[in-house]
């Protein structure tokens, strides 16, 4: 029993570890399809995205500076939205982000 749960930790853990990786692998590009505006702290919030995108990978930084906010509504308008991934710089996600 001890093993078979070992076993399905080490997979979880690959699993969380591939995660990233896999977007980055998806080619998903901030550029192509985030909206941000950049604070006078010179942190990023994220402002709303591309209307027909599916998948956002919420980066670390854009140029150079961290990425800590989601906006309030920044996806309302992503009807086609189907999955997100958000790092680990983000400390904020405001509300009504996907209402």
């Amino acid at each position: 029993m001890r093993n078979k749960l070992l076993g399905l930790l080490m997979v979880i853990l690959v699993v969380m570890l591939f995660i990233p990786c896999l977007c980055y692998a998806m080619d998903l590009k901030y550029e192509n399809y985030l909206h941000y505006e950049v604070n006078e702290d010179s942190t990023v919030a994220i402002t709303g995205c591309d209307t027909t995108v599916l998948d956002i990978l919420i980066p670390d930084e854009i140029d150079g500076n961290p990425v800590t906010t989601i906006k309030n509504n920044a996806f309302v308008n992503c009807q086609a939205l189907k999955s997100v991934y958000i790092s680990s710089n983000v400390s904020s996600i405001e509300n009504g982000v996907f209402a």
